[in-house]
């Protein structure tokens, strides 16, 4: 079979392109959240490793081209501007040019500033907050191309590169300057502008200007010229190609394309065929404009542009570059890509792609994170599961999908997400990783799941939607051969294993960060570490052990409603677009509102216990961190600064700076004593009639305003930064170090240092302007919004101008007029002005402009001659004082009035080729028929045409000429303009009264209808608006076309007018577009009907803390929250005219000199003033986000620290650190009142609780649970249980519990403050009938927790939770406080064991066994009192009753002493008052039980009966006290001895171990076994011996009364005693099983098992009758009874006598003792 070549071909490039294809090592997604700077993040992160290291390519992408190098006959021509040793030298005289050294401005380049030489292919590191500028020479000997590659490592810049011909320069990406920054320059650029051809091009061969313009405060990049050779057109394999489609052009290798837009957006279509394996650079400068190309290799879209899914995706901002690695098809075809351009603006544009150029491969981790991030962008492209594709191509759009710098940690918080890159917290981070370094053959990639930052949650998509995603690469990246990394990848899930000690390394860094907290002050640098520790969060150790921590918890989700500001759809649902939740755009028209949603939150049931058994080292402490670690997580929010809180400080600083200043306008007067304010020396100057104050003064007004409103905390840190005090020379003090040498006028702030913010873009070359912000004392200057801001227009400056070189120039003529028009401060005028020695007039002072009364030329003729002065130097000499002061003028005119040239004409203009009017010379006009030519006023009119509607009628399509109609008088104020000649204008119309005065006024719209604002329109020209709106693509926030219009509170109009007349604006189509007429207000109720929701200006390029209103309504615009600062305010202000009445003056004959105004002073550097003022209010915000992340990572890190120690193989009691917990951290001053807010109080301060300055204030959390009272437990049966204490207990000094602890408490550790208010949450309800005062305790190092005795008060939060307050008058030192509920009179209180009803209870069973032992005490008494007398011997019984009395006397002084508590938590004690006597009582018991035995059992008699009734007795009573003395000694020795298994975490609880739980049980076991077999015993043996002397009895033959008595005894025995022990049993039982606290159960359960047997025993048994003593002996029967000897013979026949009884029966009998019934 012959095998087709081709097919072997296409086999053999298949299996090459396998092995040369990366392939995956792993390829792993995991979820990690985490809290940054306040934000809450969830992403998925996504990481590949593959086979090889990955590379991206670095080039010069120029195409071919021939160049003509400055070289004559061997010398270079080119002109050196970079090496300061050749810049200005003339060149050889052959090179026939010179090297210009002065701009079209008039700068010297070569002397007028400093710069740097950069060399090219050598990597230079720059570090700088200010602007930088370099300078390279070309390669004059080369066609050199060249690239500058930018690395971003900190901070944010652009760059602007020039050469000193071309117009302007370009310029990398300022809007949005998180990108790549590459730009190329090649020879083949062009691009010129306007119909002159102004030179665009950058490119050259004499020397590049590059200027680098930090956008952040800091600064440090990398910056590397890329100098390469341009291969000459001859290299080109071809330079021709054939179009494949009608629509596309075709493009050739190497060969740059041009082309022209006509019109803005104007899209061309191309084709590029990819016939060799090779790497293509695709460049799009941005010469003449910014264009945006799209590449496609899929037929199904041939036209890519912005709303198609095409593969590449070239739209940054300005020049737009990619590179990629193509083959050809894999049939071997040539691929081919269809390419869309999209122009921006109508101009001329140019592209290369070539395959032809300097290439090089650089490893993507050889380079800073942050730059090596943003050089991989548009390398990949997210496919989900639905196929929704999500790109990273852009920053600034990367709002999802990001791809990151390859460390080997996947790190997704840097570069900053670019939803919160101008953040005022994210935005001035720097950051250095140490820790995580970069991996050679990885490729990071991260979806933003949701953010939440205060009450505004972003749900983007859930992490199962991503586990099925897939990534695809795009052939930009490739391997160290060039192969591209192609291919679409999948993800397994990755599995974290918390490793203590790796974990540890995280909390060591963790600690590090944090101690360097406190060392600095700066905004930054402060927020920077919080950056630094917050971000550790995101690491593989911290997520596994937060993971483990996490699975001990026993959790459910429920779902709850909440109110959330939320984005609940992804980008692709429609409804994402009609949300202003989502869609920015929508911002500017409605509020992102809360909404209630129901949102899955967990719930804690409890921890799995079997887990922390299995796997932790302590399960009570473990258990004890990880609720404590839930409740943590619950509430760490809570430890969150809202956002606004930052904003709302330095706009509050502001805002005070800028009303101080209103202060400071000099104010207006008519006599000296209307300046009375400023001193009584200070004079009202009646030229301009105002105050005349030094500017010192004017400075000190300032300073005295500023600081007396500021923030105590503002103050004092400013103070403290300058060694001030606060003292009554404070202003003074201030103004001395805040001072600087600046030009100064006599008064007021002429001369004075000024700053402008403008824009370098806009020019007298451009046809736009911006509205102006000048004169600016400092950066606090408030503007006026204006579409510059927004963005498209760059290049901004704040400049400071200043007069100290020109001080001495400035001067004046106190009559102005005699320098007959020149400038005053030159020295024309002076000359002029010293001309006239003399003159009549009048000065309010000799530094000031003057009246000058021309009437009088003589001193006899002025002298003491009335005069009346008026505003604005005007004056009437020679009338009376009454009559000046009836005249007067107004601040105001009354109204205007449209005027012309006091005629109606029909005015006429020629049309062009494009239908533009031309106006004609008198020539031409006089050549039109009916025409005549006005040569006074220029103008050309129809004679005999004298009607409107005539004049009208010539306006044909065909004419060539224009008719217009122009009636000036006739027309309305807002369209007094002649559209043909603007022969109309308005005239002032006074107003003649002081009543027409005060109703006429001004409004603020005047500034959009002042010529010097809007250049283009006449004065008070109405304006035809319509509402913002987004006009270009990446423009997210409504605006104003920035070129063509101007923005105003009422909208945009057009930057020159397209509507004079009302009529003309509203017509049908344009009140469909929004378009409606603004006329200016002339009334105050006109002005102020106007209003608008005014909200802080966020846009691009506004200074800071500015306002502009938005097109909300009343209703969207208060509804937005109080982190919208909105407010719905009056548009425009009105500003009543003001009556200026004439004063009358005598006339003063006066010498003339010119005079020399400018003097420099010391005088307040406002700008120093305000930058200081920043700082102050930056070290506060400081202050707050150090507190915030210390409460949010303290309560979490010291849990975790905790847990993960606990649960690894490292487990100890040095796991567990103290349970008190920082909360944060504040700062009150002095003079000022603050709170300070946490989870469940909040602290207050007054002005009078620091003494001086501000001082910091720790707060801690403090655990009631280390109050917690626990009992131990006994061995013994608890008769009584002891008055168990609240859990939470508070003692007074006798250690009586005299109230409770109602919450957790603060720990306060602080120097400086005497005075504050604590308000904690309490719940005190629970113990209101036992307690009735709130009061707080307070303990510190060396106190215990003693009440305060505090007046308390409550309040009530916005949360409804309510607080119990107290104030504290004698801070002294570091103090911990609780709530508490207490005893009213509580010092006096003693400590009570037992309530009332139990130690009388106690006490009655004390009496009770007393009085029984005193009976067993008699009966022992005459016990010997008989052995004595020789009456009676020691007997059997004589022993039971010695037990049971010592039983009964021992349970009496327990019952006695225990009230006392003197036994509580005594072990002795218990042993012996308490265990013991139990033994001693089952030894009684079992003498009488062995001994009944005995004789219901045993066939002995006599001794031998004797001798093993002793024995039992005395084995049965070994066995118990062994048993007594095992049951002891184990339970001590398994006593809980104080092993602290949890640290310094909390206090011990005193508890019994589990073998003490245990013997516990087994001794209340025993106890009841024996006490049932006794009882049993009692049942059976009393029984038998009751049924046995019953048959005596009946043997006998009748009762005897001797035997009815023994039978009775017997009996009553076996009753109580029987019942007593089985009850015994029960007793103890329960006393040990269910611990019953009611003291009436044990008091009747002793009466019966242990009273009643007891007295039934001295009762039967009684020895203490006096019978015996009254015979000396009784012989009946002696010889059955042995002497000194218990006698139990068998006789036959015998009788039953005072020691013995005996029963018969028909074999046998027994010798029963009469005392058998022991």
């Amino acid at each position: 079979m012959k095998i087709n070549k081709n097919v072997l071909l296409i086999v053999f490039i298949y299996l090459l392109n396998c092995i040369n294809a990366f392939n995956i090592k792993s390829s792993t997604i995991i979820e990690k959240n985490t809290n940054v700077l306040g934000v809450e993040f969830d992403y998925a992160l996504m990481d590949l490793e593959f086979d090889r290291e990955v590379y991206r390519v670095r080039n010069v992408p120029c195409g071919n081209y021939d160049c003509q190098l400055p070289i004559v006959n061997g010398i270079d021509c080119s002109c050196d501007y970079a090496d300061p040793n050749k810049c200005g030298k003339e060149l050889d005289p052959s090179c026939n040019r010179v090297c210009n050294t002065t701009t079209s401005q008039g700068y010297n380049i070569c002397e007028d500033y400093e710069w740097t030489q950069i060399e090219g292919n050598k990597p230079t590191n720059f570090q700088s907050s200010d602007v930088i500028y370099l300078r390279y020479k070309s390669n004059s000997t080369i066609c050199e191309g060249l690239r500058i590659e930018a690395s971003q490592n900190q901070g944010r810049f652009h760059m602007i590169i020039t050469n000193l011909e071309a117009i302007s320069g370009r310029i990398t990406p300022n809007v949005n300057p998180d990108s790549f920054i590459q730009p190329a320059f090649c020879p083949s650029d062009n691009g010129k502008l306007g119909d002159d051809n102004q030179n665009l091009d950058v490119w050259n061969l004499d020397t590049y200007f590059i200027t680098i313009v930090p956008d952040s405060s800091f600064i440090d990049i990398n910056i590397t010229i890329i100098s390469k050779e341009i291969p000459p057109v001859s290299d080109l394999p071809t330079q021709t190609c054939a179009n494949i489609t009608i629509d596309h052009e075709c493009i050739v290798d190497g060969i740059p394309v041009s082309n022209k837009a006509i019109v803005d957006g104007e899209k061309f279509f191309y084709t590029f065929l990819v016939e060799k394996a090779a790497i293509y650079s695709f460049s799009a400068p941005s010469i003449s404009q910014d264009i945006d190309f799209f590449i496609s290799d899929s037929p199904s879209i041939m036209y890519p542009d912005y709303d198609s899914s095409a593969k590449w995706d070239c739209s940054n901002e300005n020049d737009d570059y990619i590179t990629l690695s193509l083959k050809p098809n894999s049939d071997g075809t040539p691929k081919v890509l269809y390419i869309g351009v999209t122009a921006f603006y109508a101009s001329e544009f140019t592209f290369t792609v070539t395959s032809l150029g300097y290439q090089e491969l650089v490893p993507i981790y050889e380079n800073f994170p942050r730059g090596g991030a943003f050089a991989l962008l548009g390398s990949s492209r997210l496919i989900l599961p639905n196929n929704s594709i999500y790109r990273c191509n852009f920053w600034f759009l990367c709002v999802y999908f990001t791809i990151l710098f390859p460390f080997q940690e996947s790190f997704p918080v840097w570069p900053i997400p670019t939803n919160f890159a101008d953040d005022y917290r994210f935005n001035q981070i720097t950051f250095y990783s140490e820790d995580n370094v970069p991996a050679s053959s990885h490729y990071s990639s991260a979806f933003l799941l949701s953010t939440t930052e205060g009450d505004f949650q972003q749900l983007n998509k859930e992490f199962n939607d991503l586990v099925n995603s897939s990534i695809e690469f795009l052939s930009v990246l490739v391997d160290e051969h060039g192969e591209p990394l192609e291919g679409i990848f999948s993800f397994t899930l990755k599995n974290l294993t918390c490793d203590h000690m790796e974990f540890n390394k995280v909390l060591e860094k963790m600690d590090q960060e944090e101690g360097m907290l406190y060392n600095n002050t700066d905004f930054g640098v402060v927020n920077s570490i919080i950056f630094s520790i917050d971000t550790l969060t995101l690491s593989n150790s911290w997520t596994a052990c937060s993971q483990r921590a996490n699975s001990y918890l026993q959790t459910t989700d429920k779902l709850v409603n909440k109110s959330l500001s939320i984005c609940s759809y992804s980008p692709t649902d429609p409804e994402y677009d009609l949300d202003p939740c989502c869609n920015v755009t929508l911002s500017f028209f409605q509020c992102c509102q809360p909404k209630n949603i129901q949102v899955n939150v967990s719930e804690f049931i409890d921890v799995h216990k079997d887990l922390i058994s299995d796997q932790c080292f302590s399960t009570d402490c473990t258990e004890s961190v990880l609720r404590e670690y839930y409740s943590s997580l619950s509430v760490v929010g809570e430890c969150d600064v809202p956002a606004f809180v930052s904003t709302k400080s330095a706009l509050e600083m502001r805002i005070i700076l800028r009303e101080c200043k209103e202060n400071i306008k000099l104010k207006k007067c008519t006599q000296d004593s209307d300046c009375s304010e400023y001193g009584s020396d200070t004079v009202c100057e009646l030229f301009t009639r105002t105050c005349m104050v030094p500017p010192e003064q004017l400075d000190l007004i300032y300073l005295s305003c500023v600081f007396d409103r500021l923030p105590a905390v503002y103050t004092y840190t400013f103070l403290n930064a300058h060694g001030l005090q606060y003292n009554e020379t404070m202003i003074e003090d201030i103004l001395n170090v805040a001072s600087m040498e600046d030009c100064t006028y006599v008064s007021g702030f002429s001369y004075r240092s000024t700053y402008s913010y403008y824009s370098g873009d806009v020019s007298q070359d451009r046809d736009f302007t911006c509205y102006a912000t000048k004169d600016c004392l400092d950066l606090s200057c408030q503007t006026t919004h204006d579409v510059c801001f927004d963005g498209q227009v760059g290049n901004w400056f704040m400049e400071k101008s200043d007069s100290l070189d020109t001080c001495a120039d400035f001067g004046f003529c106190p009559v102005g007029e005699f320098c007959n028009g020149v400038p005053e401060s030159s020295v024309q005028c002076e000359d002029a002005c010293n001309l006239h020695t003399e003159y009549c007039g009048y000065c309010s002072s000799n530094s000031s402009d003057c009246f000058y009364f021309k009437e009088a030329t003589t001193k006899t003729t002025c002298q003491n001659k009335d005069a009346c002065l008026l505003p604005n130097g005007e004056y009437q000499f020679g009338i009376t004082a009454t009559a000046c002061e009836a005249k007067g003028e107004c601040s105001v005119p009354c109204d205007r009035k449209c005027v012309g040239n006091g005629f109606k004409y029909c005015a006429i203009l020629g049309k062009d080729s494009e239908d533009y009017p031309v106006y004609f010379d008198q020539a031409a006009c006089t050549a039109i028929t009916g025409a005549i030519w006005n040569s006074t006023l220029e103008i050309c009119y129809m004679n005999t045409t004298k009607t409107e509607a005539a004049c009208k009628a010539g306006n044909k399509p065909e004419s060539s000429m224009f008719y217009i109609w122009t009636d000036c008088e006739s027309l309305p104020n807002d369209e007094c303009y002649d559209v043909a000649y603007g022969t109309c204008h308005l005239q002032d119309i006074k107003c003649t009264t002081k009543a027409q005065c005060e109703k006429a006024g001004s409004c603020s719209d005047s500034y959009f209808f002042n010529p010097e604002n809007t250049p283009e329109y006449p004065l008070n020209l109405g304006k035809c608006v319509r509402g913002h709106f987004v006009y270009k693509s990446g423009f997210f926030i409504p605006s104003c076309d920035c070129y063509a219009q101007k923005d105003s509170p009422m909208g945009c109009f057009s930057y020159y007018p397209q509507f004079y007349r009302k009529s003309t604006c509203l017509t049908p189509e344009n009140q469909e577009l929004g378009y409606s007429w603004w006329s200016p207000a002339k009334t105050q109720e006109t002005c102020e009907a106007k209003k608008g929701c005014k909200i802080l200006d966020t846009s691009t390029y506004n200074l800071p803390y500015n306002f502009r209103f938005n097109n909300m309504t009343e209703e969207e615009c208060s509804g937005c929250g109080q982190d919208s600062f909105n407010s719905w305010e009056n548009l425009f202000k009105w500003t009543g005219g003001v009556w200026q009445q004439g004063i009358p003056v005598k006339a003063q004959w006066r010498e003339n000199k010119y005079i020399k105004s400018g003097v420099v002073k010391n005088v307040l550097d406002y700008q120093y003033l305000f930058a200081k003022l920043g700082n102050s209010v930056n070290t506060h915000i400081a202050d707050l986000y150090r507190s915030e992340v210390l409460c949010r990572m303290e309560r979490v890190e010291g849990n975790l620290r905790s847990i993960s120690c606990s649960c690894s193989d490292y487990g100890s009691p040095e796991c567990f650190s103290s349970s008190s917990l920082l909360l944060g951290q504040t700062k009150p001053c002095s003079g000022e009142n603050s709170t300070y807010s946490f989870s469940y109080g909040e602290l207050l301060f007054y002005g009078n609780s620091v003494q001086l300055g501000c001082t910091s204030v720790l707060v801690s959390q403090v655990s009631q649970q280390l109050y917690k009272s626990t009992t131990a437990q006994t061995l013994s049966s608890n008769f009584v249980s002891y008055k168990k204490p609240n859990n939470y207990g508070v003692m007074n000094d006798q250690n009586a519990i005299i109230g409770t602890i109602l919450g957790d408490g603060v720990t306060i550790n602080t120097q400086g403050v005497s005075i504050l208010s604590i308000c904690l949450q309490y719940n005190g309800t629970k113990y209101s009938n036992e307690y009735k005062v709130y009061d707080f305790a307070m303990a510190s190092s060396s106190t215990p927790l003693r009440p305060m005795e505090l007046e308390t008060f409550t309040v009530l939060t916005t949360d409804g939770v309510r607080l119990l307050c107290g104030n504290i008058t004698n801070f002294t030192e570091d103090k911990s406080f609780f709530p508490i509920i207490r005893f009213e009179s509580y010092i006096d209180e003693s400590k009570e064991y037992f309530d009332k009803t139990a130690q009388g209870l106690i006490y009655t069973l004390a009496v009770i066994f007393l009085l029984t032992s005193l009976w067993g005490i008699f009966q022992i008494t005459m016990v010997f009192v008989k052995k004595y007398k020789g009456i009676e011997q020691i007997r059997l019984v004589h022993f039971l009753i010695l037990i049971v009395t010592l039983f009964i006397l021992v349970r009496t002084i327990y019952f006695f002493i225990i009230p006392s508590g003197v036994l509580q938590n005594n072990s002795v004690g218990d042993y012996v008052l308490v265990v013991l006597p139990t033994f001693i009582y089952f030894t009684a018991f079992t003498i009488i039980i062995s001994l009944w035995y005995m004789i219901v059992s045993s066939k002995d008699s006599g001794k031998t009966l004797l001798k093993r009734l002793k024995a039992i007795i005395l084995w049965t009573n070994v066995v118990l006290y062994l048993l007594f003395i095992i049951i002891v000694l184990v339970f001590n020795y398994t006593e809980d001895n104080p092993r602290n298994d949890c640290g310094s975490r909390i206090v011990i609880d005193v508890s019994s171990t589990t073998a003490q739980r245990v013997v516990s049980i087994v001794y209340a076991v025993i106890q009841a076994l024996i006490s049932l077999v006794i009882g049993a015993a009692f049942i059976y043996l009393g029984g038998t011996l009751f049924r046995s002397m019953r048959q005596v009895k009946s043997n006998q033959g009748g009762p005897d009364s001797n035997s009815n008595q023994h039978q009775k005894k017997i009996f009553i025995v076996t009753f109580t005693c029987s019942i007593g022990f089985v009850i015994h049993c029960v007793f103890v039982l329960i006393l040990v099983g269910a611990n019953p606290s009611n003291i009436v159960f044990s008091f009747l359960g002793l009466i019966i098992t242990e009273i009643i047997p007891s007295l039934s025993i001295f009762y039967c048994y009684n020895q203490g009758h006096f019978s015996g003593l009254k015979q000396s002996t009784n012989t009946v029967n002696l010889s059955y009874v042995t002497p000194n000897k218990e006698n139990f013979s068998k006789h036959k026949n015998s009788t039953v006598t005072d020691s013995n009884f005996y029963s018969t029966s028909t074999n046998q009998s027994k010798n029963y003792s009469s005392n058998s019934s022991i």
